[in-house]
């Protein structure tokens, strides 16, 4: 029970850094200005969290809550980019969702393909 409180503290306090960077005006991507480093950044921002989300739920037994939490992490980063849209010297970028979106698709992809070997393995066994 423990290790469930602390993946929730992580969770939320990610979701709480995500936010915060996105309300920083005229924020600028750190290091060299090459393209697609912004979509970098994105990705792996998403990626973390979609693994910290997968860590938070996976010690969840109620799973009409986390079909719920698995809807709001796709639409989380749809509002985030409407916030930013807010924000002096941002701007909503669709490209920007897509690459959220994949960073959080990766770690559910891996973890439905492990859990996919995992269970065909101990069948075969």
């Amino acid at each position: 029970m423990k290790i469930k409180k602390i993946s929730n503290l992580y969770f939320i306090l990610w979701l709480l850094v995500i936010i915060s960077v996105s309300s920083i005006p005229h924020l600028k991507a750190p290091g060299p200005d090459k393209i697609g480093m912004d979509k970098f950044y994105h990705f792996s921002e998403y990626f973390i969290l979609g693994i910290i989300f997968l860590k938070s739920v996976y010690f969840s037994v109620d799973r009409r809550k986390v079909h719920l939490l698995v809807i709001f992490m796709f639409i989380f980063p749809i509002l985030d980019e409407l916030h930013q849209h807010l924000i002096p010297g941002r701007q909503c970028s669709f490209y920007d969702i897509i690459a959220d979106t994949l960073g959080l698709l990766i770690p559910f992809l891996v973890a439905k393909y492990i859990h996919f070997k995992t269970i065909h393995h101990e069948k075969l066994n």
